[in-house]
């Protein structure tokens, strides 16, 4: 019996027990409904695992580590950094500390190679890191990544500064290097490489090494930063994806902005919109998969102005096993004075009715050069050339699918060309 006036219950092995109390005057019992103990097992760690959170830390800095453990229920990939004991296969090149969160930090003494381990405090289990990590010396240069960025007006984009040190290797350094912006009414950026678009404009993002001096621009690493405006309209690439039934696609999502010329990826950052799931499906990263043959329209739509592809008729139509008919040159038929040309296409047709130009994938030909001949380079793919009076028919045939404009189902060009 407890101080209060209760009864301490002292768990012995696994399993379910029911209590019962008498009073000893009258011989009263409880009810054994109501005095229930369920005792279980604690779940026992099995192993350990190390994790690095980079491959490469320099001397004086720091990189996480943590432990994670496989325990005896089937659970997997618990973190147990906070209860396991750290050292370091050779203290000389890197030592291991942990933080008062509970955490673990790798700190480079000296350059050279080392492994890291751990040890259970409860269990005694201990682990290794499965490769070792590199601790670099002289820094040689530094990168800022990517080399160019669009960003939107307002919103924000982290940039990684990235220092090559002796022997080649790359340690990410954006947490220790100190930021700067060209302009930052255009574009701010904070210690943590995080840039802000503030305004329109254009501005160009570096990292110093404090320790070094080491500069970005020194070695052209800096960060050619575009801040855009309102966003104008919005399309999707290709407009038509054709694929099997275990084929997998992809589309883009390409923006047009105020007063920028070149179109921004989007592909991550939108909404797709299928007009039918039960025929396509579309990853947050455009990624394409076909469920049942059919057809079916994607749009992309801004999350934040919610302009949509649709708007500027530049949904993609995805064609999931639907059969090709054949392959057309347009126009089929043609007229032209000698020394006088015109361009012509080839498409891909398919049953439902959809084509896809192919115009710059398939092989041209004529059967009478001294007729007609047709230009296989860019930029007049698919140009025809009228050469002396005469007929002669034009055709194509396509490496991916093997047809060809004469074979079933295609049209070819027939050519007539006349005299000045």
């Amino acid at each position: 019996m407890t101080d209060s006036g209760g009864v301490s219950v002292a768990a012995v092995s696994p399993g379910t027990a029911v209590m019962v109390a008498t009073d000893p005057k009258t011989g009263v019992k409880s009810s054994t409904s109501s005095g229930i103990v369920t005792v279980t097992r604690k779940a026992q760690l099995v192993s350990m695992r190390i994790v690095l959170a980079a491959p490469a830390v320099r001397v004086g800095g720091r990189a996480g580590v943590i432990a994670l453990g496989t325990f005896d229920d089937g659970t997997t990939d618990v973190d147990v950094t906070a209860s396991v004991d750290w050292t370091s296969v050779d203290g000389r090149i890197a030592d291991v500390v942990a933080t008062p969160a509970g955490s673990a930090e790798v700190v480079g003494v000296a350059p050279g190679f080392v492994k890291i381990k751990a040890r259970n405090r409860d269990t005694g289990l201990k682990a290794e890191s499965p490769q070792k990590i590199t601790v670099v010396g002289n820094l040689a240069s530094l990168v800022v990544s990517p080399a160019k960025r669009t960003i939107r007006l307002g919103t924000r984009s982290r940039l990684t500064a990235i220092g090559t040190f002796e022997r080649g290797v790359t340690v990410d350094l954006s947490k220790d290097v100190q930021w700067s912006s060209s302009d930052s009414s255009v574009a701010s950026v904070d210690a943590q490489g995080r840039v802000q678009g503030l305004r329109p404009g254009r501005a160009t993002v570096s990292a110093v090494d404090p320790g070094t001096g080491i500069q970005s621009s020194t070695s052209g690493g800096d960060s050619a930063i575009s801040i855009v405006g309102a966003l104008l309209s919005i399309d999707v690439t290709p407009g038509v994806l054709a694929l099997g039934m275990l084929d997998v696609g992809a589309l883009r999502a390409s923006g047009r902005f105020l007063d920028e010329v070149a179109s921004v990826n989007l592909t991550g950052k939108v909404e797709w919109v299928v007009s039918d799931l039960t025929v396509v499906s579309v990853t947050p990263a455009g990624g394409v998969s076909c469920l049942a043959p059919g057809s079916a329209f994607v749009s992309a739509v801004d999350p934040t102005t919610r302009i949509s592809s649709t708007s500027s008729n530049g949904d993609a139509q995805v064609l999931c096993a639907i059969p090709i008919a054949g392959i057309a040159v347009f126009p089929n038929r043609l007229q032209l004075k000698v020394d006088k040309s015109k361009k012509v296409k080839a498409f891909l047709t398919y049953e439902n009715g959809t084509q896809i130009d192919i115009t710059k994938r398939v092989t041209w030909d004529s059967t009478n050069k001294f007729v007609a001949t047709i230009d296989t380079k860019e930029p007049d793919i698919g140009r025809v050339h009228g050469q002396s009076p005469g007929q002669a028919t034009v055709f194509v045939s396509d490496p991916v699918t093997q047809l060809t404009s004469n074979g079933p189902g295609g049209t070819s060009l027939q050519v007539v060309v006349v005299g000045p």
